[in-house]
Formats: C-alpha cells, structure tokens, sequence
C-alpha cells in the first residue's frame, strides 16, 4: 500500500479494523516479510494513529499492532505509527534537546533544595533565679547567687537528660537524640526537633509531645529534667511549629516564575488554616476511638514499610541499613496494554474481596454509565470476608486520558515521553471500615491474602492536614496479550500489575467528604487574593501542598529518589541519547547528586547510586578536589584584598637607622610598633604576627597546591579531555604569599629580638630568596631586604662575640674600620655606628660583670668608638678602685692602656673622654697587679702637664694627681721622673706643686 492508503486504512474505525483482522488472519500467516513495503521516517509525514477502543477490553479489540500488520506496515520500522502525536514528536526530536530546559530547571532547583523543612520547637520559660544569675555582674563586681561550677554542670546534664526522654517519646515519629537542639534565649529554653524520619509527619509529632508535658504523672521524669535545667516549674510548655514558608514560595516561584507568594500573606493565612483542619480531624479521630481506643493500637503499631532489594522493611530500618527502595512501577509500559491490565486487576482483587457477589462480577469502569456515588459501586461485606464489616467502593479504573494526564504531570523535564508505568493506582478500591477492630482484623488478612509492596500507614502518620488513612499497593500477576503466532493466535504472557487499596475508618471517611471539598476551596481562594490565575489554580495549590508540611525525611526519600530516577534514564537511553545527551544527562545527576548531598543524603548512597554512570563518581571526586583547591585559593587571596607589602617594607627598611634597639642594640621592633610614626596607616593585620609559633610555611603551601593543581589537571584531562587552568591565579598566589611570607618573617625576626629570643636570620634569608622569585617585591625592595640581612646578621656576629667564643680578628676588623670610616661611608659604617650607641650599653653592662668575653669589642669601641662611647666603655672598665687585681690584669691584656693613652691626648672639649681614661688609670695604678703595665706606658708626662695646668679642671688635675701619687709611692723610678716634670716627690711618695 501506499502512504495515502495506509492512512486511510488508520482513518477507519475500530470495529471494521477488527473485522478486518479476523477475515485475515491466515493471510498474515503466511504472507512474507519481503513482500511487506518498506517505510521510513518519510512515513511521519501523516498522522497515522489508530483510534483507541472506547474501553480497555483485551478480549474484543486486538492490538494496534496487529491492525498495523494487516494493513501491510513493517512492524520493526513502522510501529511508531501507532503511538500518539505527542510520542511521535518526542521519537523525532533528539533526546539531548529535552535535556537542556531540564538541567535549566533542575539548576534553578539548587537554592529550594537548601531551605528550611517543616520543624517542632518546645519551649518553656525558665525561673527567676536562673535569670537573674545569667545577669551581667556590674564591673569588678561579682553577680549575688553566681552559679557554681557544679550547678552549670547539673543543668547542663538535665539538658541533656530532656533530650535523651524527648528522643525516646519521639522514637516512633523518626526523631533521635542528634535530631534535637537545645538552645537559651529570651528567657526560654528551646528545644527545636527536625523532622529526619522518612514517614514523619508534624502532627504525630504533636500527638506525643502534648500529652507528654501536660501530664505530670505519667511523664514525671521529663518535669524534673526541665525543673534540674533552670525552668520554671509551673510555666507551661509551648509548642510552636516553624511552617517552611520559604520553601512553599519558593516551590511556587521556580514551577511558576509570574508569582511570588507574599510571606506574610501565607504566615497569616496558611497556619490557621491548616489548624481548622487539624482540629476536625481529631475530633473525628475521638470519634473512632470512642469507648475502646485500645482498638486503635495494632492500627497505630502499624508501622510504614516498602520493599528494599524486594525484601519488606520498614522504611525507618530500610534507611537505618542505607537501602534502597524498590522503585514502584507496573509490568506494563504502554498506557493500552497497562488500562488492561488494570482492568483485570481490578477484577481480580474483587474476586478475592467478594467472592462470587455480584459486585465482584460488576463492570464499573465507565463513569457515565455508573456514576461515582452510584449504590452499584459499594458492597457492604460480613465478619466472614477479607475485610469484616466494611464498605467496599470500586469507582472504577482510572480513565485513560486522566492516566495520561497524570502520567504527563509526573514526566521530568529530561523525559522525551511520559512514563505511565509508574502509575499504580489505576485500578483500586477503597475499604471503609465501621470500627477500629474490625479496620485491624482486615488489615492482617490483607496482608495475608495479597503480596503487599508497600503500606503507608497515615492513621500513624497524619497526611499534612491531619487526615488519617492507610494505602496499601498490591501486586497480583495478570494474564496479557502477547504477539500475534503464525498460527494465527495470540501469545499469552504473564505480568504483574500493582493496585492500591485505601483503608478508612468511617468518621475519617465523613470528614473528607464533608470538609476537603471546603477546605480546597479555601485555599483556592487564598492563592486568588495572591495573584494566582484561574489556569494556574491547581498547580500552584499542588505545590502548596506538597512544600508546606514538607519534612526532611521526605527531601531525603525524594532526593534519593530523583537522582536515582535520572541514572535509570541515563542507562536505558545511553546509545540514544548521543555524546552530546550522555555528557547533559551526566551533568543532570551531577547537578541532582549535589541536591541530594545538600539534603542530607549520605555520601555512601550516593556513590552507591552514581555506579551506574561511568566514571561521575570518579569526576565527583576530581570536581571536589578542584573545587576544595579553589576555595583554599580563594580564602588566601581574598586575606590579601587591600593589602600592600610595599608600603610596610618601605617603613620597615627605607632606614634601619630609625628602627627601635633591643636590650643588646640590635634593630628590633616592639609590641606596639604600628603605634611608631613611621608606620603610621600600615594595614591593623599585621598587629597579628607574633615572633615563634612554628616555621612560615607559605612557601611548602605553595608548592602543595601548585602539585594538587598538577594532578587534579592530568585527571580532569583524563576523564572529561580538558583541566580548568589555575595556574595564573597560583602564580599571583604565590607572589602574594612569598611577599606575605617576607614581611612576617622579619616582624618575627625583630619581634623575638626585642623579647629576648634568638630569632634565626635563615628564615627572612629564605623567604627573601622567594620573594624575588617570585617577584613577590620590587627589585628595590629586595635590594633593601639583602641590605637588612647584612646589617642583621653584622649585628648578631658583634653580639655572639660579647657573649660567645673569641670573635675572629676579621670581625674586629670590619668593626674598627667601620668606625673609623662613620656613618657616611657604606651600609657597614651606617651599621657600627647605628648600634654602638645602644650596643654600648650592653657591651657596659657585660664588663660590670666582669664578663671578659667582652673585653675585645670594648677596646675596638675605646679606640673607635664615638666620644661618648668610649668615655662610657672606659668607665665601665674599672668602676671603683675595690676591682681585683686578676680582672685588672685582663683589662690591661686586652689592650686596653693604648687607647687609654689616646684618650688622655684630647683637648679640653674631650674633658669627659679624658677623665673616663683618668678614672680607669687612677684604678688601674692603685693595684699592685696592674701598677707596672701603667708604669711601663709612660702616662707620667701627661698627667704632670694635667697637674700643672689648671685649664683642665679640678677634677682632672686630682685624678692625673692621684694617678701620679700612685705610681711615686711604688716606685723610686717613677718618682724620680715625676720629679723631672717640675713636680715635688716627699720621701713617702706624696707628689706635689713646687
């Protein structure tokens, strides 16, 4: 046949094409594949779509296929026609262009995934005396009735205590102790529980803690606890619950972008709302307890359960063990083939349910025929039935084109078609028992007739506005049509098919039919008021719904869910989808992997999930690495944002000269350096560095990165074919850092000079050596940081030689000859004569202590050495005449009587100078020890001419008169000279003017 007579063929009714199909059957027996035309994609062209059967009738009505079959198509290149526009369309379009609106959306997702859920927060006011220790105590002052060490303690533990009794009460609603924060403030303690269990709704949550802190009796313990924790025994307790609303807005917002639900609107609305709900419910649920509650327990007991790797478990201990739910699907995939099955399911629950009524045998899948609160559709059954004492209503299986609209609310974005398979509640039947006895004994038989898959059980667990039911899904094994045989018959299979059967109790069932139909059209108009279209009523109140009780339990199931979903489709669609839809499809688990990660799903079960893609778990991991790498980058650079080394450097070494002196002389810097003139508007973060603390390792952090960086890349190459490039953010990195790394270096360095540490050279000598490198610093900078290095390391040798081993001759050298060249020469003569004012200090206070170590710099400093300095170095020498004889002996050993010497030849401006040497003498000639080295230099010249001058002084001329009287009284030949200078030597050696 031709395409235009193929499509006419499609454009004739069902029943002839049936007719059609019996009267030529044999023909397709035998008619050969090779006679058949071949069609191709030009086929598409025409919508060739059969009309479906007004009703799922498997028996009457063959499959489209088959129809197809007759009519001459190819069945392995032309089944397509039989699907529906809408499947044609997603056939042609290429899989990866689903893909990006997808991942669009599921980005746009990122920020709701991270919102608050629904929590419970118990509260409770604490006692005045524990409000009144908590005071402030005025300064100095110590607050009246200051609790002990032992009482914080003991408080401490009863709150701990209240957590532990709040997580057992709270055992069966999914709530542990690690799931429950206790907190002060306002006067209050506050207990806030999230809700991390997978069927844990608020209300059970209400439920038990209610009862529990109203009734003192039963739950003595949690009062005492609260009493122990600070609170005020007669307060009550307030339970408040903290509604997501950001997260409803949100929900709104991403699934419609037009509308932004005000806050407020829905804090002042939606709570009160929900509590007229609550409060009808209840009342009802009173009503099914009535004179016996105890028939309530095995229907509360009752825990949820579903199948993990098809083994029943409670969803608690299924996610307690880290499994995997089953994934609810049906055994069919084609929405013809599963309207059929579930028919036939239908038929046979109420086989089981009803046997041989004649509601059983009742077709009620029409609902035009029978309408849905017909009499035909329920079937009151007896004490000796499946489910005792209840009413059965059958409303029929799902009408096709509702199951397909359904199907199409439930496809992903990333979907090329909807996935009807996941409806299971195409064929199901509601059960509405009378009493709570009779609801418990037909759900243990339920569970012993029918394979039960899954069973949520919201009598223990109220929907999100208080309703309370159980919904179980059944699978039962039905018989299908399979392929048409040669012979001429149809194969017949076996698949399974899962209906839902609903549990109620009667007063439950009063209240939904009598209040949700109000309580929908509240909430209708409330979303009105906010904007909401008509159109897009539904929508956004099914999302309202979904988000406004949403626990972190169900973002753990959903999570788990979606990313589980998308791997599925990456694995079914793998050749399909093409190498630009493999890689879409792998960032949208990435991105859904991220999702689940933020709501809490364990990294273990993720990975677990990802197995299926190749190698994401392996790019997760580099991703991770990379991302860690960045951040660590990222925090060290932004340390540096408005911070200039320059500008320190700059007052630190522009001249050394100016920088404070430690106790020994040496460059140093004080704790309050940044309070000096010179470093005035220097960043406050350098305030931070202390002198010790470890080694600076800028240097190895740098390495360290620039290796991660290394490896992340050869493994990005490796697994995606392309490495993001860091390298010149590390290079900028490094420069920064090996600055960073100097600077502190010397602030430690002049920092544990001035307290009195040994700070080592070696560490600014490094971190110099990088910085310019690096180009870290300016090449005038590093210039000035070699000089400091010289300058410092010249200081510590001059201080190791006053207090370590003899100093070598070069070091004395280099020391005299920068002092005698002073400051203007050379960074050697800025160093000497920069530090031997200070230096001379300490170099004073060693020989006081008779410190001979000393004794070489003292005499470089006596004979180099400013005025000052020597006349300070001298008088440090000797400082009374009561010095012994062997400290004398080292001082003249040293060399110190030439210098001596040289100081006496000053002129009168040098009076200070020349009387420090005249001191020393005076000392030194007083001790027999020392009176023959002072004899030997020939001093008695000079200190006549000082005795005879009177221009000199007073004080001088007694000193050089001392000195002489000394050397008369031990010498006939000293006096004899003494004489030859006009002075006059009794026979006891007294020396005096002629």
């Amino acid at each position: 046949p031709s395409p235009s007579s193929s499509a006419a063929a499609a454009e004739s009714s069902a029943a002839a094409a049936a007719a059609a199909v019996a009267a030529a059957q044999s023909a397709v027996a035998v008619q050969s594949t090779a006679e058949m035309p071949q069609f191709g994609r030009a086929s598409l062209a025409q919508s060739c779509t059969l009309p479906p059967p007004p009703s799922p009738m498997r028996a009457r009505f063959p499959k489209q296929v088959d129809l197809l079959k007759f009519h001459g198509f190819d069945s392995s290149l032309d089944k397509r026609l039989a699907r529906t526009a809408d499947a044609i369309l997603a056939e042609t379009t290429p899989l990866h262009e689903h893909l990006e609106p997808a991942f669009a959306i599921v980005r746009s997702r990122r920020e709701l995934v991270g919102l608050p859920c629904v929590t419970v927060r118990l509260s409770k006011a604490l006692c005045e005396e524990t409000l009144a220790s908590e005071q402030p105590p005025p300064p100095g002052a110590r607050a009246p009735g200051a609790p002990t060490a032992s009482a914080l303690a003991e408080a401490a533990e009863a709150r701990a205590e209240i957590v532990r009794l709040l997580a057992s009460l709270l055992l069966r609603c999914g709530v542990e102790a690690s799931d429950i924060e206790a907190s002060q403030h306002e006067g209050q303690l506050h207990f806030l529980m999230r809700l991390r269990g997978p069927s844990a709704s608020v209300q059970t949550v209400l439920d038990v803690l209610t009862p529990a802190t109203q009734d003192k009796k039963a739950h003595g313990h949690l009062h005492e606890a609260f009493v122990l924790a600070g609170c005020a025994e007669a307060a009550p307790a307030a339970i408040t619950i903290h509604w997501p609303l950001e997260r409803v807005r949100e929900e709104v917002r991403v699934a419609f972008p037009q509308y932004e639900l005000p806050i407020a609107v829905l804090e002042k609305e939606l709570p009160p709302f929900v509590a007229a709900s609550w409060k009808r419910c209840s009342a009802a649920w009173e009503l099914v307890g009535g004179d016996t509650p105890a028939d309530l327990q095995p229907l509360l007991e009752q825990e949820s359960f579903a199948r993990f790797g098809g083994e029943a478990l409670t969803l608690a201990e299924g996610a307690r063990r880290g499994l995997r739910e089953d994934p609810r699907t049906q055994g069919a995939e084609d929405l013809v083939d599963l309207m059929a099955d579930a028919a036939e399911a239908q038929r046979m629950l109420k086989d089981v349910l009803a046997e041989g009524s004649h509601w059983s045998r009742a077709q009620l899948n029409d609902p035009e025929g029978v309408l849905h609160d017909a009499e035909a559709r329920s079937w009151l059954s007896t004490g000796s039935d499946v489910a005792p004492n209840a009413v059965h209503h059958d409303p029929g299986v799902e009408d096709r084109h509702v199951a397909f609209e359904k199907a199409k609310r439930m496809q992903r974005r990333y979907e090329a078609k909807p996935t009807p398979s996941e409806l299971t509640n195409l064929s199901r039947l509601t059960l509405t028992f009378f009493t709570a006895a009779d609801a418990a004994s037909g759900l243990r038989r339920l569970l012993e007739r029918f394979e039960v898959l899954w069973l949520d059980n919201h009598f223990r667990d109220p929907a999100p506005l208080g309703y309370r039911a159980m919904a179980l899904g059944v699978r039962q094994r039905v018989s299908a049509q399979g392929d048409l045989l040669p012979t001429g018959q149809f194969q017949s299979i076996k698949r399974h098919h899962i209906s839902e059967i609903t549990v109620r109790l009667r007063p439950m069932r009063d209240v939904e039919l009598n209040d949700e139909t109000h309580s929908m059209q509240e909430l209708r108009a409330l979303l009105s008021r906010c904007g909401i279209l008509p159109q897009h009523l539904d929508g956004v109140l099914a999302r309202v719904l979904a988000s406004f009780a949403f626990t972190e339990g169900q973002a753990l199931r959903e999570a788990d869910r979606e990313l589980a979903r998308v791997v599925k489709h990456f694995t079914d669609n793998f050749k399909a989808l093409g190498v630009e839809g493999q890689f879409l499809t792998e960032d949208l688990a990435d991105e859904l992997a991220d999702h689940a990660l933020i709501s809490g799903l364990p990294q273990a079960r993720i990975a677990e999930i990802l197995l299926a893609v190749p190698n994401l778990n392996e790019k997760r991991a580099v991703r991770t690495r990379r991302v860690a790498l960045v951040n660590e980058v990222a925090q060290r650079l932004a340390r540096y944002v408005g911070v200039t080394f320059e500008d320190l450097l700059e007052a630190l070494l522009s001249d050394l000269r100016e920088l404070p002196r430690d106790a020994k002389g040496r460059i140093s810097l004080s704790s309050r350096w940044l309070e000096l003139p010179q470093f005035e508007g220097i960043h406050e973060r350098w305030a931070a560095v202390a002198p010790g603390g470890g080694e600076l390792r800028f240097h190895d952090e740098c390495d360290d990165w620039r290796g991660r960086n290394s490896t992340i890349g050869q493994e990005e190459v490796r697994l995606l074919g392309r490495a993001k490039d860091l390298n010149k953010q590390l290079q900028d990195l490094c420069a920064r850092s090996a600055a960073d790394q100097l600077v502190q270096a010397l602030l430690r360095f002049l920092l544990a000079r001035s307290s009195a540490q040994t700070p080592d050279l070696s560490e600014v000598s490094r971190a110099a050596t990088w910085a310019r490198d690096a180009s870290g610093v300016s090449v005038e900078a590093s210039m000035r940081v070699a000089e400091f290095l010289k300058w410092a390391a010249f200081e510590d040798q001059i201080v190791s030689a006053l207090q370590g081993a003899a100093p070598s001759p070069k070091l004395l050298r280099e020391l005299r000859e920068a002092l005698a060249v002073g400051d203007t020469a050379g960074f050697a003569g800025r160093c000497a004569c920069s530090w031997q004012g200070p230096g001379t200090e300490h170099v004073c206070d060693l020989l006081r202590m008779r410190d001979a170590r000393a004794l070489p710099v003292a005499m470089v400093l006596l004979a180099k050495g400013a005025t000052e300095v020597r006349a300070q170095v001298a008088e440090g020498l000797t400082n009374s005449a009561a010095v012994e004889g062997e400290w004398l002996l080292k001082v003249i050993g040293a060399g110190a009587l030439p210098p001596l010497g040289a100081m006496l030849q000053g002129g009168r401006s040098d009076s200070r100078c020349m009387y420090s040497a005249l001191l020393v003498l005076k000392n030194l000639s007083a001790a027999s020890e020392s009176r023959p080295a002072v004899s030997e230099v020939g001093f008695i010249g000079r200190c006549a001419e000082m005795v005879l001058n009177t221009g000199y002084g007073q004080d001088v001329s007694y000193l050089a008169l001392a000195i002489l009287n000394n050397l008369a009284k031990a010498s006939e030949a000293d006096a004899e000279a003494i004489r030859e200078q006009g002075l006059k030597v009794d026979s006891v050696g007294r020396v005096k003017k002629k």
